[in-house]
């Protein structure tokens, strides 16, 4: 897509470009199993860059939550250096 349109300004250009990624969007929605493997399985990951951001108590409080829910939960540490997760 060319932005640099001959007719209109910057902003119209950029209009347009937003309104076709929409549509396309639309077009491409996931699906209600998305995120799932064939066997049903989620996967979720915490992530970050940074320590002491509070991941792990993230993940625990949501493991807590889902196997509350009748989840069955599993739950990997994969820091790398020391596992914060201890049981």
């Amino acid at each position: 897509m060319n932005l640099a349109a001959t007719t209109g300004d910057q902003a119209d250009s950029l209009r347009q470009l937003a309104t076709s990624v929409k549509k396309q969007r639309k077009a491409t929605k996931p699906s209600a199993g998305e995120g799932q493997n064939q066997k049903g399985v989620r996967v979720i990951s915490v992530t970050s860059g940074k320590g002491g951001v509070g991941k792990s108590n993230v993940v625990v409080n949501l493991a807590l939550a889902l196997a509350r829910r009748g989840k069955k939960v599993l739950v990997i540490d994969a820091t790398w250096g020391s596992a914060t997760l201890t049981c």
